[in-house]
């Protein structure tokens, strides 16, 4: 199952990943009722395996990359094996013979206490930046 989670970075805890434009993914202020704050995060992304990273309560959404659809809408890296500092945008959640789209995994590091969403193909943390 999948539990709702907002996404902060760690230099300011007041700002929470906002998917309000799906097409440039931002860090804003923390709002009181949060709508387009919120994340449905898998069990398995926890546990560092690597899930879909899904937009609470967004439906629908244009497809990345022309898989096969498998519902709701996920933070994705455009294209696979991107560069550093590549946006995360959102996209239709895909599969492909079965298989996740590798630009749409991400799993949960954590580091020096720390936790990080880490895109699973490339092993690039997401920033603020």
């Amino acid at each position: 199952t999948d539990d709702v989670y907002t996404l902060r970075p760690s230099a300011s805890k007041d700002l929470c990943l906002d998917w309000r434009d799906a097409t440039q993914l931002r860090a804003e202020t923390c709002a009181n009722d949060g709508a387009h704050q919120r994340w449905n995060i898998s069990m398995d992304a926890l546990k560092g395996s690597g899930a879909f990273v899904r937009a609470a309560g967004m439906t629908s959404c244009e497809s990345g990359s022309g898989g096969t659809p498998v519902g709701g809408c996920c933070m994705e890296v455009a294209g696979n094996d991107m560069p550093p500092g590549t946006p995360a945008d959102i996209y239709g959640c895909e599969a492909n013979n079965g298989a996740a789209c590798a630009n749409e995994v991400f799993k949960l590091e954590e580091q020096d206490a720390i936790a990080r969403m880490v895109a699973q193909s490339t092993g690039f943390c997401l920033t603020t930046a």
